[in-house]
């Protein structure tokens, strides 16, 4: 047998368990970094909910505002 041939049939358990430990970490990381974009996106989309709705709190006190100081003028 040749040195190559030896190398194989005498750690091929060892060979296949680091190449499936190297797919399943790439795997998990693809998984991971997939998540982690629609993490962003959810985060994305809840600032804009979060900026509309302080923006409709301030146009509704401003109109109370208004409201009470008209009711003042009278």
């Amino acid at each position: 047998m040749q040195p190559a041939e030896n190398f194989i049939v005498t750690y091929w358990p060892q060979v296949t368990g680091v190449i499936l430990l190297v797919w399943y970490v790439s795997r998990h990381l693809g998984d991971m970094a997939t998540a982690i974009d629609r993490l962003g996106e959810r985060i994305k989309q809840a600032e804009a909910k979060i900026s509309d709705l302080f923006r409709l709190h301030n146009e509704e006190v401003a109109r109370k505002l208004e409201r009470l100081a008209r009711k003042d003028d009278e």
